[in-house]
């Protein structure tokens, strides 16, 4: 989604969307759904989602037409179906996974639950309800729709009338994202991919110095991914759900959790750990503690088959476990000092999660481990200058202080500093300047998101 084809293709599809009849703009938005999917996909990929699209159409108009008492069986059918789909391709044939099964698979999902629970109408247009698991800009890493939010912004799109407002707020919103991907992502990447794709040949600083900046790398490219897809949704006239806010600001575990991801931790807080907590209810403080492994367990097979999953997962879990069993009311806020603290355990946290998310093998995580112990600075750092060069460095610790400062303040994340330009012609000023410095200094030759992956 950043390559030249890309825009291309995003600029005619927003001049014939919006010139064409009001009528005709969900077709049109499928038509360039599908073209982007079987663009970036394989034929197998094309039919799995397919696939979910019709069984899942098929299966809601079923549940439709029953009593609310009866649906149950139904349900049970249609999420069997369809995690049986992504069970398969994840751990039966994961080289052939499509892409982005896991996110149109939930998107899914999130319709014939909320039917089941009579939370949102049965979609009877096959191209509405087409378009609400298939829309290009969320499709490969989401944000994960919900039916109750996308399905009725679908179904009203033909009166929704051109604003310039959205429009430029969806560009915008892309133009950040992109920063974030290819100024920041990228280039905090050729810091960190060498470190761990051979973590045998590095020790102390050459290992520990990526180890820091992973968590933001991580941060940057799917934020990044996010903020293109929620500004080119925006632009087309429909709003996504937001999948971050401002996460590295957090002063506790569950307050991570309530910033991170949210479009798939809120799926799984509304659909398992709610479910699973209040019908534990008799079992006093581990109830939640219940709901919360098997939430991230369940998390942890949504992302892949290695066991590296597993235990990143149990590791949020078990800190979240602590904190629940642990909590007591308090009424006086945080002060200052207990606030950078607790931000900075946090941190600790992510990077030593980070660090086994990103692993290739368990082994794997004891050897990084091990070789971060084995510091000679001195040496180390010399090393690390000639391997990246002191001005990619200070560069990278700037970036990634930069997303650190801005984590910790409250407001919606923007390009920095044009909030704060009220004349138009300062405004644009500012948005040449970032697109100048993605152009010239951003590393464009990989558009390659992380969690494109999943």
């Amino acid at each position: 989604m950043i390559s030249a084809t890309f825009l291309a293709f995003f600029a005619v599809v927003v001049i014939v969307h919006w010139a064409a009849p009001p009528r005709s703009r969900v077709f049109i938005l499928l038509a360039a759904s599908a073209a982007f999917y079987i663009h970036e996909q394989t034929i197998a990929g094309i039919a799995s989602l397919a696939g979910i699209v019709v069984f899942g159409y098929l299966v809601g108009r079923r549940m439709g037409s029953l009593p609310e008492d009866r649906r149950l069986p139904t349900l049970l059918v249609g999420v069997a179906g369809e995690l049986g789909m992504l069970i398969a391709y994840k751990y039966v044939a994961p080289s052939s996974s499509p892409l982005g099964i896991s996110f149109f698979t939930f998107t899914s999902l999130s319709y014939l639950i909320d039917i089941y629970y009579d939370m949102v109408p049965v979609e009877r247009r096959v191209a509405n309800y087409a378009l609400y698991v298939s829309f290009f800009p969320q499709i490969v890493s989401g944000p994960i729709a919900r039916a109750t939010k996308l399905l009725p912004q679908i179904d009203a799109h033909e009166s929704r009338a051109f604003s310039y407002d959205d429009v430029a707020e969806g560009l915008r919103l892309m133009l950040w994202g992109f920063a974030q991907k290819v100024l920041i992502a990228n280039r905090l990447a050729e810091i960190t991919d060498p470190a761990f794709d051979n973590p045998a040949g590095m020790q102390g600083l050459m290992i520990l110095v990526p180890a820091i900046l992973l968590p933001f790398q991580i941060y940057c490219d799917f934020a990044g991914y996010t903020d293109i897809a929620r500004g080119a949704a925006r632009t087309l006239g429909i709003d996504l759900l937001p999948n971050f806010e401002h996460p590295y600001g957090a002063t506790s575990p569950s307050d991570l959790w309530r910033r991170w991801h949210m479009s798939l931790y809120g799926w799984l807080t509304d659909y398992v750990y709610t479910p699973i907590a209040m019908g534990a209810r008799g079992l006093g403080r581990l109830a939640p503690i219940l709901g919360l492994w098997t939430t991230f367990l369940l998390s942890a097979v949504w992302h892949g088959t290695k066991l590296t999953y597993i235990a990143w997962a149990s590791i949020h879990a078990l800190v979240l476990s602590v904190e629940v069993w642990r909590r007591k009311a308090r009424t006086e806020p945080l002060s200052r000092g207990e606030i950078f603290l607790r931000r900075c355990a946090i941190m600790i946290l992510l990077i030593f999660a980070d660090i086994v998310f990103r692993a290739r093998s368990l082994p794997e995580v004891g050897l990084i481990l091990t070789n971060m112990a084995h510091l000679a600075p001195a040496a180390q750092l010399r090393e690390l200058l000639a391997m990246h060069g002191a001005s990619h460095l200070i560069i990278a610790f700037a970036m990634a202080a930069l997303i650190q400062i801005i984590q910790t303040r409250p407001g919606p994340v923007v390009v920095p500093g044009v909030r704060f330009l009220r004349a138009r012609p300062a405004r644009w000023v500012a948005y040449c300047l970032v697109f100048w410095a993605i152009i010239y200094f951003g590393r464009l030759d990989t558009d390659t998101f992380l969690y494109g992956a999943f």
